[in-house]
């Protein structure tokens, strides 16, 4: 999970910069009782594991994500975006899943999708209902 300027944010959603430009010249800090959205890179699960595997990680990853959301919205972190960038089918079913909306036309490039989820009240209970149901 990262923060960073607005532009530099963009500059990820549309494409003209990548996962490999982040360096920590682009992080900002985390600062609590000020708003402020957040970027996740990626959830990597191992593509030569079962099927079943590769779920039961990605759904762990997903709940510990949610776990630390919470938590740091609990403690003044006032997190009112998420947004990432997905480059695989099984990412877009993922952040579908979860409830991201598709940025449609934001990234120029064909083979990355950009998406935003907004974390309010509504979007973290949704993910807590989903955290809780098992990732079913």
């Amino acid at each position: 999970m990262f923060r960073f300027s607005e532009n530099f944010l963009d500059d990820l959603l549309t494409g003209h910069k990548i996962e490999h430009d982040i360096t920590v010249n682009e992080m900002e800090p985390f600062v609590r009782l000020e708003p402020f959205g957040i970027y996740i890179d990626v959830i990597a699960v191992d593509p030569n594991l079962p099927a079943h595997v590769r779920h039961l990680y990605a759904g762990l990853l997903v709940s510990h994500a949610v776990d630390l959301l919470a938590n740091l919205i609990a403690n003044g972190y006032q997190i009112t975006h998420i947004y990432t960038v997905t480059s695989t089918e099984e990412g877009n079913n993922l952040v579908k899943k979860l409830g991201f909306r598709h940025l449609e036309k934001k990234s120029i490039v064909h083979s990355r999708s950009a998406y935003e989820y907004v974390l309010n009240e509504k979007g973290l209970q949704h993910l807590r209902m989903f955290n809780h149901r098992g990732n079913k």
